[in-house]
């Protein structure tokens, strides 16, 4: 994962909330990274949000995690069971707009 950051011209900063979110979420796991499932990844955000982790870290924290399942690990389908809190909402948003050009 290291090695992946610089190759897509991304900072330092990237760099280490990357690596520390990672490093939480193994310490967490318990085990290798590579070892987990998509269970896993959602009982992790629900650790995140019963900490009381604000959205601001809980969303920097599964990005890190989906870079290092996407790219690093290649688990594109692990990737499909994050919750994403942005998606959610440009979901409900486009939902409340359906809803309003329903003529009836």
């Amino acid at each position: 994962m290291v090695f992946d950051i610089p190759v897509r011209n991304f900072g330092p900063a990237f760099q280490i909330i990357n690596l520390r979110a990672c490093k939480h979420f193994a310490s967490w796991l318990g085990r290798s990274p590579g070892t987990v499932t998509p269970d896993h990844a959602k009982y992790f955000q629900q650790h995140l949000v019963e900490s009381r982790v604000s959205i601001c870290k809980r969303t920097q924290t599964m990005t890190g995690v989906k870079f290092l399942f996407r790219v690093t690990l290649r688990r594109h389908d692990l990737v499909a069971h994050i919750f994403s809190p942005t998606l959610a909402r440009l979901r409900d948003q486009k939902q409340k707009v359906r809803e309003l050009n329903i003529p009836g």
